[in-house]
């Protein structure tokens, strides 16, 4: 869309508005964000403090608690007494189950309480303890006890499973050196709830010898009272994350809110950097603790597996700093409704001091676009009425006036100037025909020569070949400056082809041999790839042999030394000839490609030009490949050039078939070659 310079200005004064003002609200809402960040930050993080102190308080007391009673004498006499039962039994006791051990697994859930297994079970010494510790906490705890070959010797009530051998908790107490274990959140069969499974061996104070395990299963409903109790505000989480797992196992609030909370803590692998603009974009804001296991212990001196726990708190950052943009909104309207009234005054004064100018400057370029070079912006004698004041605009126009009066000047001039090219040209072309003409009879009297000296003997057939070239080359000279005046003189020329039907495999073989001199010069190699059966072609020889002799000498002059130009030519499926050239040179630079076929395109600075025959780089005038373009497309053809560091391929694409030929070939003018 074109933007006037009206629409520019408003542009201009509204950028120049509200530009400040929005940095302005980034500087505020970035700098209150920043302190309400920091600040929920901080009370999160001693929030997530206080619930981890609690939990890890709470669950060491009930193990502590566990521990106590494990080592009670009555508690150790009955374990070591089942110990003994089940050693003495026949074939002793190991920690698979054996037939009986099976039995009664199998018909554990279809057992009464008046069956005699899980009445030894749940009434014995131990049991009652078990059931008046399990009574007083309300049901929210139950415990039972195994002998450590993981059969089931007591329980306060009838447990989902007898054997627990197979269970992580009796695996993990019964191992040497252990001296208690906390689970991680599982799913308590007997009553469905959330719970912490708890364990100890059962030992003698001071001895090492295991008799059984005590397990704890603790319902963690308090920890979700806990949770509740601390000021959560709306759409707020707290949670229980697994590092081991990498999973949250206990969470209160919103799903949404504690997964981002997850993810971030995750992707921070626990370390919160503490830079409010990552909580800003990519929220929630998160307070991190980690429930810290250990202190306070008094279950001797042996290892205490623990669960690796942390306690996030999270909060959505859109409600944190709602406030901030509370704030910024009110700022923002106040601030736009004070930079439209400026610019309302601001475009009064563009108006009368910008736009009207500018547009009687338009006015007035517009005229001397067609033509009219009378045309001035500023009056003559500095009295009559004007656009235009003492400033830049003021300047402008009168460097205008004065742009329009050497115009005027500049165009007679031209047309003086045009006049003498043309005596100019026609005065050269008369000078330069005459040592052409010389360079054709002394071609011809030395061919006679030669003749007559070969009649006699010798071998002059080499002699009589460069002979031919330069008599070939003479007359083209020659018919290149008629045509030249018959430019000059009609300012049309008839470009049309003199097609023939011509070998086109003979015709580069002696463009070959032509520039052979210059290669054996340059000690380079001409590799030749040009299949015996090459069709025949119908167009105009001669042009076609400039276009092959254009490239071929471009190749060699920007080939290295003792280097290897290839020349290739096939037939292609789509009855088209196909001809590559290419050298081993250094190269076109991409910046000069798109022109490389536009006259007087030499791809290097004039400054520094210079021209010679085949000399490494050097450079002509810069119309072969524009001569080249040319004639190929006079033959429906098409030419590309691509090139690498290591060389450059020119691709020549002509058809085979005929082409529908007009009856007579339309002149092209003088405006279709570029001036010289």
């Amino acid at each position: 869309m074109r933007l006037g310079i009206r629409r520019k200005l408003i542009g201009t004064l509204i950028l120049v508005g509200l530009l400040p003002l929005a940095l302005s609200l980034v500087a505020i809402l970035g700098l209150g964000a920043r302190l309400r960040i920091n600040t929920i930050h901080v009370s999160l993080r001693a929030r997530a403090n206080t619930y981890a102190h609690e939990i890890a308080d709470r669950l060491q007391a009930e193990l502590d608690r566990l521990y106590l009673l494990a080592h009670l004498p009555e508690v150790v006499a009955y374990t070591r007494e089942q110990d003994v039962l089940a050693a003495g039994r026949p074939g002793g006791a190991t920690t698979r189950p054996g037939a009986k051990t099976r039995r009664i697994e199998a018909s554990w859930p279809k057992l009464s309480d008046n069956a005699a297994p899980l009445r030894m079970i749940l009434h014995n010494p131990i049991a009652e303890r078990l059931r008046l510790v399990s009574q007083s906490r309300h049901g929210e705890y139950h415990l039972l006890a195994a002998d450590r070959y993981g059969r089931l010797i007591a329980a306060d009530v009838k447990p989902t499973t007898f054997f627990q051998a197979r269970q992580t908790w009796w695996k993990i107490a019964v191992t040497p050196g252990c001296s208690g274990y906390i689970s991680s959140i599982v799913m308590d069969p007997q009553n469905h709830h959330a719970a912490v499974v708890l364990a100890v061996p059962v030992r003698e104070e001071y001895g090492h010898q295991i008799y059984g395990v005590l397990k704890e299963t603790c319902d963690i409903q308090w920890i979700q009272k806990s949770f509740a109790r601390g000021v959560i505000p709306i759409g707020a989480t707290a949670q229980i994350f697994d590092s081991r797992a990498n999973t949250t196992l206990f969470s209160v609030g919103r799903p949404s809110v504690a997964r981002g909370a997850q993810a971030r803590f995750i992707k921070n692998q626990g370390r919160m950097d503490g830079r409010w603009w990552r909580e800003l974009l990519h929220g929630p804001i998160l307070g991190s603790a980690q429930v810290t296991f250990g202190m306070g212990l008094q279950v001797g001196s042996g290892r205490v597996v623990v669960p690796d726990w942390n306690v996030l708190v999270s909060e959505p950052t859109a409600l944190v700093v709602m406030p901030i943009y509370t704030i910024g909104r009110t700022i923002a309207f106040v601030g736009v409704v004070l930079i439209m009234l400026l610019f309302l005054v601001g475009y009064g004064i563009s108006q009368r001091e910008i736009i009207n100018p500018v547009l009687r400057l338009r006015q007035a370029a517009g005229a001397v676009g067609r033509g009219e070079l009378n045309v001035r912006v500023m009056p003559e004698d500095q009295a009559g009425p004007t656009f235009f004041q003492h400033d830049e605009l003021g300047d402008l126009a009168h460097d205008f006036d004065n742009m329009t009066r050497q115009l005027q000047r500049n165009i007679h001039q031209l047309e003086r100037s045009d006049e003498a090219k043309k005596r100019f040209l026609e005065l050269a072309g008369h000078e330069l025909r005459t040592p052409v003409t010389t360079i054709v009879l002394t071609a011809d009297l030395l061919r006679r020569q030669l003749n007559a000296a070969a009649t006699e003997g010798g071998n002059t057939a080499e002699m009589l070949h460069a002979l031919d070239i330069i008599g070939a080359r003479a007359r083209r000279l020659d018919k290149m400056i008629n045509d030249i005046l018959k430019l000059v003189q009609t300012d049309q020329f008839a470009a049309a082809l003199n097609r023939t039907t011509f070998d086109m495999r003979a015709l580069i073989l002696e463009v070959c041999r032509d520039q052979s001199a210059f290669l054996a010069e340059r000690r380079q190699k001409l590799d030749l790839d040009i299949p015996a059966e090459l069709p025949e072609f119908y167009g105009d020889r001669e042009k076609l042999g400039d276009v092959l002799s254009n490239v071929l000498t471009n190749a060699i002059r920007f080939s290295p030394d003792g280097a290897a130009v290839h020349l290739a030519a096939h037939k292609t499926v789509d009855d088209r000839l196909e001809i590559l050239i290419s050298d081993s040179g250094c190269g076109i630079p991409s910046q000069h490609l798109d022109k490389l076929f536009e006259p007087f395109q030499t791809g290097e600075d004039m400054r520094h030009h210079h021209s010679g025959t085949v000399e490494y780089g050097s450079r002509g005038l810069g119309l072969g490949l524009a001569i080249v373009r040319r004639f190929v497309e006079a033959h429906d053809g098409r030419v590309e050039v691509r090139s690498t560091p290591q060389g450059t391929q020119v691709y020549i694409s002509l058809p085979l078939t005929l082409p529908t030929l007009p009856d007579s070939p339309s002149p092209v003018t003088v405006s279709d070659f570029p001036a010289i």
